[in-house]
Formats: C-alpha cells, structure tokens, sequence
C-alpha cells in the first residue's frame, strides 16, 4: 500500500478519533447541565419557597464550551469528508497505477518470450 494512502488512513482515523473526544466533552456538558436541572427541580418540588431561575443552571462558561465543541465537531466532520474523498481518489489511483503494472508485466513476458524465441531459433 502507497505510503500516501496509509498516511490519509492514519489522518482519518486520528480525525475520527478527535471527533469522538469532543462528542464525548459535549455530552459530558449537557449531562452536567441536565444534573444541575434535575438538582433545582428537586430542590424547588421539596421546597416550593426555593425558586430559582432555571436559566442559572446554563451559565455563560458552559455555553461557550458548548459552542466551541460543537464549531469544532463540525469543522472535523467537514475535514472527515474531504479525507474520505481523497482517500477515495488516492484508492482510484492505486487501482490504476496496479493495472497499468500488471499490463506492463505481460508486455515484458512477451517480450522476454519473443526474445527467448529468437535466441533459440538463431
């Protein structure tokens, strides 16, 4: 295998990796959100005197780090796609670089064939 197509396979696996580490933060985030939600109603149902603003739960930091996980994870499944598609071309390539190589195999047996003949017969 072509080094070039090992190296685009290395860069989409280590994309798809990084992918994964940031779906994984982004959920970690909304779990957070999501206890510190639960927490409130549990409070505020065990005293219905405690009402707090349920939009505190969602304070600017996680929202900023939402929205940088998720520019990121769109900016990395674009950059998946575009390595998928040159990783499609490349394996092209290779298919017809491989049969170009094998056609050039049978017309040097041929030849070295021809020339074998040759020498015999003279």
């Amino acid at each position: 295998m072509p080094q070039a197509v090992l190296i685009d396979l290395f860069c989409c696996f280590c994309v798809k990796n990084v992918l994964l580490l940031f779906c994984c933060q982004y959920f970690y985030v909304v779990a957070r959100a999501l206890q510190a939600e639960y927490d409130q109603l549990l409070l505020t149902h065990r005293d219905p005197s405690v009402r707090h603003d349920m939009r505190s739960v969602h304070d600017s930091d996680s929202i900023a780090v939402e929205a940088e996980i998720i520019a990121e994870a769109k900016h990395l499944s674009k950059h998946k796609t575009q390595l998928e598609v040159r990783m499609r071309i490349l394996e092209d390539h290779n298919r017809q670089l491989e049969a170009q190589l094998q056609r050039l195999h049978l017309l040097l047996d041929h030849v070295l064939c021809s020339v074998c003949v040759c020498y015999m017969y003279n």
